[in-house]
C-alpha cells in the first residue's frame, strides 16, 4: 500500500531525531517493530530528494558575499537572505513542503490499548511520527456510515 506523506514530514523527522530514536529503541512486538523499521528506512530514503531540492532553493535565493559564498549567521549558522529573496524562498519552500511523497509501506491496524498493555507507551510526539503507518479509528478506517437524520449546527436532529 502506498501512503502519501507531505515533504514537511521529512523536516519534522530531521528536527526531532530524539523522538525518532526513542521510537526505534522501544521494544515493540516483532512484526510491528519490523514494519516500523522499514517505514523509517523508506522515510530516510525518500527524504533525500526533498533535501536536495531544498538545497537547490537555498543556493538559488541565499545572500552571497563578495566571493560568491553563501552568507550564514555567525551564531546560529542559519543561511541569510535579502528581504525580497527571503519572501520568494519561503514561498518556494512552502510549495516544496506541501508536495505529497508516495511511500510504499504496509499500513498496520493497531489497538493502542493493547500496545500499552504490552508495556509499549508512545508519547504524543512519537505517535505523530507513526501516524502514517498505523490504521486507527481516528486516521484510517472507513467511518461507519450510520443512517439516520442529519443534525443541525447545534447537534440536534433535523426533522
Amino acid at each position: 500500500m502506498t501512503v502519501k506523506i507531505k515533504n514537511s514530514f521529512f523536516e519534522s523527522v530531521r528536527f526531532n531525531q530524539n523522538a525518532v530514536q526513542s521510537i526505534m529503541n522501544k521494544e515493540f512486538p516483532i512484526k510491528l517493530g519490523y514494519w516500523i523499521g522499514r517505514f523509517f528506512d523508506k522515510v530516510q530514503q525518500e527524504s533525500k530528494v526533498y533535501f536536495k531540492e531544498k538545497e537547490k532553493l537555498i543556493k538559488k535565493y541565499a545572500k552571497r558575499d563578495e566571493d560568491g559564498k553563501i552568507v550564514e549567521d555567525e551564531k546560529t549558522k542559519e543561511v541569510k537572505f535579502d528581504d525580497k529573496e527571503k519572501e520568494t524562498f519561503d514561498e518556494a519552500l512552502i510549495e516544496l513542503q506541501q508536495i505529497k511523497c508516495p511511500i510504499d509501506v504496509k499500513r498496520i491496524e493497531i489497538d493502542l490499548e493493547d500496545l500499552e498493555a504490552k508495556g509499549v507507551k508512545l508519547k504524543p510526539i512519537e505517535f505523530s511520527f507513526l501516524d502514517p503507518l498505523f490504521i486507527t479509528e481516528e486516521n484510517g478506517k472507513e467511518p461507519s456510515k450510520k443512517k439516520g437524520k442529519k443534525k443541525d449546527k447545534k447537534g440536534k436532529k433535523k426533522k
